[in-house]
């Protein structure tokens, strides 16, 4: 075509579009939602604001598509979706309800106008079932939030807030903030009703918004929100404010202002933020103060004597502060005090024995603080005479030697937490018994003959990591009905497991008797309701078999006996457990294949939850079975989002986290805190032989791997490259052959490889991932070529170079949250916040 005829066409493009848009029919938008429309124009008064300005092209018989603010969508094209009245200054008496007829909105924003005080239509709201984003603010509406706004489970952004500014605020605290007290209520729904429904909320305002009933003084409650920015220090001197709890936000800063004599705030509660400066020598004007909270890491200097006017005050706690001095002799001033926390700061001297006065204190917790004198020997005489009753008490993580008591404690204690000093001798146990007791990470070297007896309301017992020797005492039995986790790990006791703690265990969940030096064989005779959901017997010299009527312990998720002198073949009885998800049967004397046509059950060795597979070090022999891994299907796909841990939950939120000792990228490790997503696989030092199964590839949940020590033979199998997870691979110390598959190069997330001492030939992958692997990993191959190694290849051939898959930055989701929240607050405040998208995923 020549250009003279190019120019042509483009010059005749404009007449032809032209054409082509007069010969199509224009699109009508709905005519009983071009009527609804019309009705809400003649709802507002003609005189006053923008009215001309607004509804100019609404005109009756003209495509309401087109008419200013409305925009249409849907399969058609003439359904409207969008309404746009925002900032004309419109005036009404009421919201007309033609608005709910238009049912397709998606977006709908009426804000800054003028429905004079009136209240928002008790129904309809819930038939616009598609609305995204809503905005009322500013409309000057009253009365309560209507109910059918928390049906619209759509919504994205929601404003009912209404924005006063106030002109004598400093520049340094002008937020938005709130003078008017003609607001919206929330009642009913309620905030939390609010927020349960609106699942896929993203911005919420709620400035002005009165969530009280009957406007009463009130509190802010916000805290463990994964806020962000700073909070402007005269929230705190709101005259109508009762309660400020912030804690739990780190991300959140400020400081405390100096409080005037009629504040009414009887709580706050910064502990868990950014807050920093001092602390107000004015804090003594808060008469009503009941609870005071400053545990952030910010603030500095000395606590202020005038804490000791605070008459009132029922709960001090003073953590992470940067404080200098001591516990001030005051404190005894405090006679109100029903609890006393002092941890993870830099106090130091004498702990006063002043506190012994404050005999309404039921919770002490006076841990990781570096105080001198007394905190470094016998636990002061005054902490067992202060009071007959201790709900908690928390002395931990100190350098105390010795309790300064008798074995049997004067006193009766709930919780009782001694764990990570250096006291040595007896046990101690509390008279009337508790419901927690910690003694580890200290050096005790018995428990007293009869203290069982002060069990039997004890939920939770751990003495780990002390110098405990002899046989475990038979009468522990006697509290076997109500103790849930047991640790005694990491002691050095001796002879034969208790029958009981395994036989009669309908009650007990956690059994850790790992690293010690116990004999014989496990108890066979487990009875039906077993509630065990971790075993660890690991480090011992117990023998025998694997004891079957372990299969009564149908909640079981953790088994862990390596590291023992176990004689016994493949557990595949073991699939009927159907919670199991950590296996570890490492360093034993395991032998045989692993059968898995075994028939004492239809699931046929199929382990369906098992995400930890430890069975190295044993005398495995035969092939490794493809069929077996392809049954591992908890290791093919997740919905476990990777955060949570496993542990045991107990009364009043205790919980007890399982620990797993395994080799983990080339290192033996103790994971103290096992992720619900780590997929981990060792089958190393056996005698397996044959091909490494394909079927492994499908795993795509696996992050380690390691096969190394055995005679498998054949390539790698290149399903290998699928395993994205992958951050660990040890084949080592095989016979496998052939090229390394060019895949593996891409696996970005791996970050230990050892294919040392095989028969691997041919170059070795190149990748800017791949290069940072060592000389180390290639070694003893003696056909291998190519970088890291020193050896060339022997051809000439262009390295294949893999790109770095990219990665999405993540993205923040920028929110407006404002006050109301919580007690029922009566008046607003904006504040910038970055709502963690993690909550918002657990709330859906």
């Amino acid at each position: 075509m020549s250009s003279s005829m190019r120019v042509a066409l483009l010059a005749m493009l404009p007449i032809i579009l032209v054409d082509t848009q007069s010969m199509a029919a224009p699109i009508q938008c709905l005519p009983g939602q071009a009527a609804a429309l019309l009705q809400l124009k003649r709802s507002f008064d003609a005189t006053v604001g923008d009215y001309f300005a607004a509804f100019r092209s609404w005109v009756a018989g003209a495509d309401c598509c087109h008419w200013d603010g409305v925009r249409c969508g849907g399969n058609d094209g003439r359904a409207i979706t969008f309404l746009d009245l925002r900032g004309h200054q419109l005036q009404a008496e009421v919201l007309d309800a033609a608005l709910f007829s238009l049912t397709s909105l998606e977006y709908l924003d009426i804000s800054s106008n003028d429905f004079s005080a009136s209240k928002l239509p008790a129904t309809g709201f819930e038939l616009l079932a598609e609305l995204t984003h809503l905005d009322l603010s500013d409309d000057n509406f009253a009365g309560e939030v209507p109910a059918g706004i928390g049906h619209l489970t759509n919504l994205v952004y929601l404003d009912l807030s209404t924005s006063f500014i106030d002109e004598e605020l400093d520049e340094e605290n002008s937020v938005l903030y709130y003078t008017s007290y003609s607001l919206s209520q929330l009642s009913e729904p309620s905030l939390d009703t609010l927020l349960a429904n609106l699942t896929n909320l993203q911005e919420l305002r709620l400035g002005m918004v009165d969530m009280s009933s009957n406007g009463a003084r009130c509190g802010l409650q916000l805290s463990n929100n994964n806020f962000e920015g700073w909070f402007p220090p005269i929230i705190f001197q709101h005259k109508k404010l009762r309660g400020i709890d912030l804690s739990k936000n780190f991300g959140i800063s400020g400081n405390l202002p100096n409080f005037s004599a009629d504040s009414n705030l009887q709580s706050i509660s910064v502990s868990n933020t950014n807050f920093s400066g001092t602390i107000p020598n004015s804090i003594s004007n808060l008469k009503s103060l009941k609870e005071l909270a400053l545990g952030a890491s910010g603030f500095s200097g000395v606590l202020p004597s005038s804490i000791g006017k605070l008459k009132s005050l029922d709960l001090l706690e003073v953590s992470g502060l940067q404080l200098v001095g001591s516990i001030p002799s005051w404190i005894s001033n405090l006679t109100s005090l029903n609890v006393l926390n002092f941890f993870h700061c830099d106090l130091s001297g004498r702990l006063p024995a002043s506190i012994v006065y404050l005999t309404k204190l039921t919770k002490l917790a006076l841990y990781n603080c570096h105080f001198s004198g007394e905190i470094r020997g016998a636990i002061p005489q005054w902490v067992w005479k202060t009071s007959g009753y201790f709900s908690l008490l928390n002395l931990s993580h100190n350098k105390f030697t010795s309790t300064g008591s008798d074995p049997l404690l004067p006193l009766n204690i709930e919780f009782f937490d001694l764990s990570f000093n250096k006291i040595e001798g007896v046990i101690p146990i509390p008279q009337k018994g508790s419901i927690t007791l910690d003694y580890s990470n200290n050096q005790f070297s018995s428990m007293p003959l009869n203290f069982s007896t002060y069990l039997k309301k004890t939920i939770i017992f751990k003495a780990s990591k002390n110098n405990l020797s002899g046989n475990i005492p038979p009468l522990i039995c006697d509290g076997i009905k109500s103790l849930q986790p047991i640790d005694l790990s990491n002691n050095y006791l001796t002879g034969i497991i208790p029958s009981c703690l395994m036989e009669d265990a309908s009650a007990l969940q956690v059994l850790s008797l790992k690293e010690n030096n116990l004999t014989g064989e496990l108890p066979d005779n487990i009875k039906e309701g077993c509630a065990l959901s971790a075993l660890d017997f690991s480090g011992n010299l117990i023998q025998g078999k694997l004891p079957r009527s372990l299969v009564a312990c149908r909640n079981l998720e953790i088994l862990d006996i390596g590291n023992n002198q176990i004689s016994d073949s493949f557990p595949c009885w073991m699939s009927k457990l159907p919670q199991l998800q950590v296996l570890v049967l490492k360093s034993n004397r395991f032998i045989g294949q692993m059968d898995i046509s075994y028939t004492g059950d239809a699931n046929n060795c199929q382990f369906t939850k098992l995400r930890i597979a430890d069975i190295a070090s044993n005398n495995f022999s035969g092939m490794l079975p493809e069929e077996w891994f392809k049954m591992l299907k908890s290791m093919m796909t997740s919905s476990d989002n990777g955060t949570s841990v496993m542990e045991s939950r107990y009364y009043h939120g205790q919980t007890y986290q399982f620990t797993a000792a395994l080799t983990y990228k080339g290192n033996d490790i103790t994971i103290s805190k096992i992720l619900t997503s780590l997929v981990l696989i060792d089958v190393s030092n056996n005698d397996f032989h044959g091909s490494i199964p394909s079927s492994i590839g499908e795993l795509a949940l696996l992050h380690g791997l390691n096969m190394s020590r055995n005679m498998l033979t054949g390539p790698i199998p290149t399903q290998f490259g699928n395993l994205n997870n992958l951050e660990s691979l040890d084949l080592s110390s095989n016979k496998l052959s052939n090229e390394i598959p060019e895949k593996l190069a891409s696996l970005n997330f791996l970050a230990t490889l050892n294919l040392s001492y095989n028969m691997l030939a041919g170059r070795i992958p190149q990748s800017s991932h791949f290069s940072t692997f060592s000389n180390a990993s290639f070694e003893g191959n003696i056909g291998l070529c190519g970088a890291p190694l020193s050896k060339q290849c022997s051809y000439r051939s262009e390295p294949n170079i893999m790109p770095h898959a990219s990665k999405k930055d993540p993205i923040d989701v920028l929110l407006f949250l404002f006050t109301g929240l919580g007690f029922g607050v009566c008046f607003g405040i904006t504040i910038l916040v970055i709502w963690g998208s993690n909550k918002r995923n657990q709330q859906a």
